[in-house]
């Protein structure tokens, strides 16, 4: 569009949850730093699955985080994961001799609450948006759209960092 700001990002996959066999491990809740808590991969036997667009990514992604990939298993975009789905995906994590499944976190939250019975730990990658330098001026930009927009949904708080709305 004309006369409009081009501001440029980057992904940076993050492990956001472990999912053990009797607790779940919100990454908030570490004090470690992102590198230390990348390293839980290092060196494992993994077993991914993925039903994203870009399965052929995430596989890269899993990679890239230093594990053994002992299997891999991309199920179609938005694919809704039955009970025999999951059955499989423990099976050949199993068969695998993977010590740990990793999955995205579009795909955990289609599968955290329908009873996945598993036997390995799972971990739960997620993806933050990166603007650099760009970060302050594309959130400026964003809260000046939405106040010509609707201005009675923003809060008028100059301290406060985060886009707000009052609802």
């Amino acid at each position: 569009a004309r006369n409009r700001p081009v501001f440029t990002s980057s992904h940076k996959p993050r492990i956001q949850t472990i999912v053990g066999q009797k607790k779940t491990l919100q990454v908030s809740d570490l004090k470690t730093t992102d590198s230390k808590l990348s390293g839980c991969l290092q060196n494992k036997a993994v077993f991914a699955f993925s039903g994203i667009g870009g399965n052929k990514d995430f596989f890269r992604t899993v990679e890239n985080f230093g594990c053994r990939l002992s299997g891999f298993w991309g199920f179609p975009d938005h694919h809704r994961y039955t009970h025999e789905d999951l059955e499989q995906v423990q099976k050949r994590a199993v068969d695998s001799r993977a010590e740990l499944l990793v999955t995205t976190e579009k795909d955990y939250a289609r599968i955290a609450h329908g009873g996945f019975t598993r036997s390995l730990d799972l971990a739960v990658i997620g993806v933050d948006t990166v603007f650099g330098d760009e970060k302050t001026a594309f959130f400026e930009f964003l809260k000046t759209g939405i106040r010509k927009s609707d201005p009675r949904h923003m809060t008028n708080d100059p301290g406060n960092k985060r886009l707000t709305c009052d609802h």
